[in-house]
C-alpha cells in the first residue's frame, strides 16, 4: 500500500488559483488505489494480487477547482504483474493406488496432481520429485508414477512414497504428499 503508480498531469492554461485542479478516480476496483486530490499522484491503497485482478481499466479525471463542469478525463490501464506468492497444492492429501507383485517394469501406477494458483509460467509449472524410493520413478512434467522395480508382495507389502511437487518461480515453492501403493499377493502354483 502507498506505492506511487503515476502521476496524472494536465495543463491550465489558468494562472494562480483558477490553474488548479481536482483529481479523482473511477471504474471498477477503484477503492484499490488512491488519486491524490491535489497532486494527482495514483497510489495503491492496498497489496495488489495478480490472481484476483490481472488488470485494472480506470479513469482518471482532473477537474478545474474553479470550474467543476470543466473537466477532462484519461483511460489508466494497470497490469499487475505475477510473483510466486502461491505454492503448489495437491488435489489429494494422500495419494494410494494397489498394483499386483507381478506388475511388468515400466507400467503405470497412478499420476499424481498438484495445481498452483499463480497466474503465470514459470510460477504456476509444476515438476515432479520422489524423494525417498527407487521402487517408482516420476515423470516431471506430467506426474506419472511407473513401477522401477519388481515388486514382491512377501519381502514388502506396502510402499510408503514421499512425492514433490516444486514451482518454477523465484523463489522455488513447493509442497510433499504421500503415495501409499499396496502390493497384492498373486499365488504362483506349483
Amino acid at each position: 500500500p502507498g506505492f506511487i503508480l503515476a502521476k496524472i498531469d494536465v495543463i491550465d492554461k489558468d494562472e494562480g488559483m483558477n490553474a488548479k485542479q481536482n483529481f479523482y478516480l473511477t471504474g471498477e476496483h477503484a477503492e484499490d488505489f488512491k488519486l491524490d486530490r491535489a497532486s494527482g499522484n495514483l497510489k495503491t491503497s492496498l497489496s495488489l494480487d495478480r490472481e484476483k485482478v490481472a488488470t485494472y481499466h480506470l479513469r482518471a479525471y482532473a477537474q478545474d477547482a474553479g470550474m467543476p463542469d470543466w473537466k477532462c478525463a484519461s483511460d489508466v490501464v494497470i497490469e499487475v504483474t505475477d510473483i510466486n506468492d502461491n505454492e503448489p497444492v495437491f488435489t489429494s492429501r494422500t495419494f494410494s493406488t494397489s498394483m499386483r507383485e507381478d506388475t511388468p517394469i515400466g507400467a503405470i501406477a497412478t499420476k499424481i496432481f498438484a495445481t498452483d494458483a499463480d497466474g503465470l509460467p514459470p510460477n504456476k509449472k509444476i515438476d515432479y520429485a520422489i524423494l525417498d524410493s527407487d521402487h517408482f520413478t516420476i515423470d516431471p512434467d506430467s506426474g506419472i508414477v511407473r513401477l522401477a522395480k519388481e515388486l514382491d508382495r512377501e519381502t514388502q507389502a506396502m510402499y510408503n512414497v514421499t512425492i514433490r511437487a516444486t514451482d518454477q518461480g523465484r523463489p522455488r515453492l513447493s509442497q510433499t504428499t504421500s503415495l501409499i501403493v499396496l502390493v497384492l499377493d498373486v499365488n504362483v502354483s506349483g
